[in-house]
């Protein structure tokens, strides 16, 4: 048969409706002719021996162990297994490279004595899954696996900052246990509807779910910096810690228009204070100092404090008992480890 005849009008309307449609056609092709040019530039060629000296000179100045070669051998120098659930691949030395100087000025935030205690190295890695589930990055035994897959410039790296902030943000959480940790007073800042994902599955795929940055007011109003914050506490944390390390005067602007979040940030900051008297000064020289400046933080010192030889037998106890990594599990080995802590408070 033939094709039935459009009318004029009928005409004029799909061009009316079409033609933004031509345009948006011709955006996403036009970026996606840019993001593969991105992709495909040349980092200058970078020997794995170039590439070693440098991370094991950062990790002199550190006092952390910086993998840069092989998990196997990051593994061994860390003196811990590699959990079975992480599948962990080696990065490109040139991209590797790119990121380092990026972590070294995001480690430094923190206090070398902090560092040692709390974390046992950091491992830049191409690709990083939780059980199939590919990530920017988890932590396990102490360590912090963050992927540079996407690393070709050094506004890329940038965001390997953050990414430190926000693994190292849940070591301290579920390691540095006191009455200021993050906990019932931090999920009465949500709507009271809310609830946090539960099962372990469900927090693992929303690492690539969540992004829809088009509703940022939404999450905003809610309490949320990120709407993958709204899959568990301590990823909603992680999310607060990469801004308030990260880039505290963003942190400090949402939180002048959005009250919850105004009440997260204080919380966080004053648990971070606590934590280290030193890095309690550090965030006192940022913009994130209006956190901290409502009064003294002296008196949540006065509740579960733990020595540190009982946290780090805590944390590795629990760590091997549920070889947990990333965020997936850390509500449960939090939950474990405050309720040890207040057993042995109380005996």
């Amino acid at each position: 048969m033939n094709r039935p005849r459009v009318k004029p009008e009928m005409a004029r309307r799909i061009r009316l409706v079409t033609r933004p449609l031509r345009w948006i056609a011709i955006g996403m092709i036009l970026w996606g002719s840019w993001e593969v040019w991105r992709d495909s530039r040349s980092l200058p060629a970078v020997s794995d021996t170039e590439l070693a000296s440098q991370a094991e000179a950062m990790g002199r100045q550190l006092g952390v162990v910086i993998g840069v070669s092989t998990p196997e051998k990051f593994q061994a120098e860390i003196n811990q297994p590699l959990v079975e659930v992480l599948t962990i691949r080696s990065a490109d030395p040139a991209k590797a490279m790119l990121a380092l100087p990026a972590l070294l000025e995001a480690m430094k935030l923190y206090p070398r004595e902090l560092l040692n205690f709390y974390l046992s190295g950091v491992f830049l890695a191409d690709s990083v899954a939780v059980e199939g589930n590919e990530g920017a990055g988890t932590y396990a035994n102490g360590a912090i696996y963050l992927s540079v897959s996407f690393v070709v410039d050094p506004e890329d790296a940038k965001q390997i900052a953050l990414g430190f902030h926000h693994e190292f943000s849940s070591l301290l959480y579920l390691g540095a246990l006191n009455e200021a940790t993050p906990g019932d007073l931090w999920d009465a800042q949500n709507p009271e509807e809310f609830r946090y994902l539960r099962a372990r599955k469900d927090v693992l795929e929303a690492a690539g779910r969540y992004a829809p940055s088009w509703q940022a007011s939404e999450w905003y109003a809610q309490g949320f910096v990120s709407d993958y914050g709204r899959s568990s506490r301590e990823n909603d944390i992680n999310t607060y810690a990469e801004l308030l390390m990260g880039d505290p005067q963003e942190l400090v602007q949402l939180a002048s228009k959005w009250p919850r979040i105004d009440a997260k940030a204080r919380i966080l900051a004053r648990f971070y204070a606590t934590i280290d008297d030193a890095l309690g000064a550090q965030l006192r020289s940022t913009p994130a100092r209006v956190f901290l400046d409502d009064g003294s933080i002296d008196a949540v010192r006065t509740g579960i404090q733990i020595s540190r030889d009982t946290q780090l037998q805590l944390r590795d106890a629990l760590g091997a008992a549920f070889s947990f990594a990333g965020s997936a599990a850390g509500g449960i080995v939090q939950k474990y480890a405050v309720g040890i802590a207040e057993t042995l408070e109380t005996h």
